[in-house]
């Protein structure tokens, strides 16, 4: 479970992990602890039983059933080669949509060309999430879904299950 607080409203909401036979679930739920929405992930997320290059979460209202919004985790690339490496490890990102940290937090660094070859921590295989909601969904809503991420991000890591 994730509680999510504001030092102004208090509890806004929480994340529950709920079992399923057939698929891991997420319970968004609000202050009062009812669930608002729910995620629910694949059952296998090993690469032959995925037919593209992620894993969709939809995030789904528990009211009205719709899909409200969705997690996406691209799966990991391993590294290239040495000839063929590129200096941003395995971000796919443009080099322009890759903040720099040497500027201000809202900048964005401008592309360049470098020769260097990539350092060997830069060759370890990483994940990144992206998620995406209506902009009609409740601002606390929002910040709870965003928790959710973390929730999967720890399950997946600390008990080595995969949603």
């Amino acid at each position: 479970v994730i509680t999510v607080t504001s030092p102004r409203w208090g509890e806004i909401g929480s994340v529950h992990h709920e079992w399923s036979l057939s698929s891991p679930q997420l319970a968004i739920k609000n202050s009062e602890g009812k669930t608002q929405l729910r995620i629910v992930g694949p059952i296998c997320t090993c690469d032959e039983c995925q037919k593209d290059d992620f894993i969709i979460f939809p995030v789904t209202s528990e009211e009205s059933g719709e899909q409200v919004g969705r997690i996406i985790r691209p799966f990991p690339r391993p590294p290239e080669s040495p000839a063929g490496a590129s200096p941003r490890g395995h971000n796919n990102a443009p080099d322009h949509l890759m903040e720099d940290p040497t500027r201000s937090h809202n900048s964005v660094r401008q592309p360049s060309s470098r020769t260097s070859e990539p350092k060997p921590e830069a060759n370890t295989l990483t994940e990144g999430y992206s998620v995406s909601f209506n902009k009609e969904l409740p601002v606390s809503m929002k910040a709870v879904l965003l928790a959710s991420v973390f929730l999967i991000v720890c399950v997946k890591s600390l008990r080595r299950i995969y949603i």
